[in-house]
């Protein structure tokens, strides 16, 4: 595969000595970790969901970051929120203020804390009494859940991968949801995707129209079913012959995968962490991607990032360039790997 120059640089230092095993953050199934723009600013945050609730450390955009404070006591260990895998939790804009708000799948249902201008977040409220554990939902390997705007109004949706097939709840722009509706028959349980760490599923907008499209990593490689119109979708088809079962990606945990526009074209790109670090597969104009490209000597196997679960990996804009960045929730803390956006393929 092309290696180097690599578009992600190599951490220097951690930015925050904080939401690693030493501090208590000993998993993300545990204490889940995000990286998002909670206050609006551009800058990428930290965000922990820990013991007593939710923690936020945020970004100055001068490359430092302010002490993790607790914004919230809910969504933590204490209110219940004892399992990531039973109870997931995201950190997404629902309702394009700028802001990334907090949705949590419970037992009713989704809960949502929408982000105020003052850093604090409103009082949990049930968005729709669906995709919880009392709905069926009993676990996200089983059946994941994933946010993103898949009919293009600017309002994340929730996308249910259940039995049957894959589920869509349209949202209402105010943290509340439509009702469930079939959007395709296909990455589903019924359809061989019986396990989100296996055959991992991630939304994001692959072809530049607006809306997020399903793209799953099963067997043979790399499937897409891009977003229709109404929250629906078109059928899956195999994209590229990589980041599947059969390359040697056996299961997210080991060797994670995202998706996110690395190099600025609107196109989202698959960040794959493997054995040697970061690669990347850049989507073309014609719906396939590229060839893997190692993009850092970072974040994979070799540097010693053997589990997400342990050292959760994760995508953001951090300087507010416009470019992803790599973030890695390591031994000694928080690192980043900030792209350059000088290499555009």
């Amino acid at each position: 595969m092309p290696e180097g120059p690599f578009r992600f640089a190599q951490p220097r230092a951690p930015i925050i000595t904080n939401f690693n095993p030493a501090s208590g953050w000993s998993s993300q199934n545990q204490y889940p970790r995000y990286a998002a723009d909670v206050n609006g600013d551009g800058y990428g945050d930290i965000i922990g969901f820990g013991f007593s609730g939710v923690l936020v450390s945020y970004n100055s955009g001068q490359n430092t970051y302010a002490n993790a404070a607790l914004i919230s006591s809910n969504f933590g260990q204490t209110a219940g929120w004892t399992s990531n895998n039973r109870f997931p939790r995201e950190v997404v804009d629902l309702n394009n203020d700028g802001r990334a708000d907090l949705i949590g799948f419970g037992q009713a249902g989704a809960w949502v804390s929408l982000a105020r201008a003052d850093g604090t977040f409103t009082n949990p409220a049930i968005g729709i009494a669906n995709f919880g554990v009392d709905q069926g939902w009993a676990s996200q390997d089983g059946f994941a859940r994933a946010l993103g705007d898949v009919n293009g109004d600017g309002f994340s949706d929730i996308i249910g991968f259940g039995a049957a097939g894959t589920l869509v709840s349209l949202g209402n722009g105010d943290g509340t949801f439509q009702a469930a509706k079939t959007a395709v028959a296909n990455f589903g349980v019924a359809q061989g995707w019986n396990s989100d760490n296996t055959y991992h599923r991630e939304l994001a907008d692959v072809n530049g129209d607006g809306k997020d499209d399903i793209i799953g990593f099963g067997i043979a490689g790399t499937w897409v079913a891009t977003a229709d119109v109404d929250g629906l979708f078109s059928p899956a088809q195999l994209v590229l012959n990589d980041f599947g079962a059969n390359q040697g990606w056996s299961n997210n945990d080991s060797f994670p995968r995202l998706v996110a526009d690395v190099n600025g074209d609107s196109f989202d790109d698959i960040i794959g962490f493997g054995i040697a670090g970061t690669l990347v597969s850049y989507a073309k104009v014609d719906g396939t991607f590229t060839a893997a490209r190692l993009e850092a000597l970072n974040f994979g196997a070799n540097q010693g990032w053997a589990s997400d679960n342990i050292y959760h990996r994760a995508i953001a804009d951090m300087n507010s360039d416009g470019y992803a960045d790599v973030i890695g929730f390591g031994t000694a803390g928080v690192l980043v790997g900030l792209n350059d956006g000088t290499i555009m393929l």
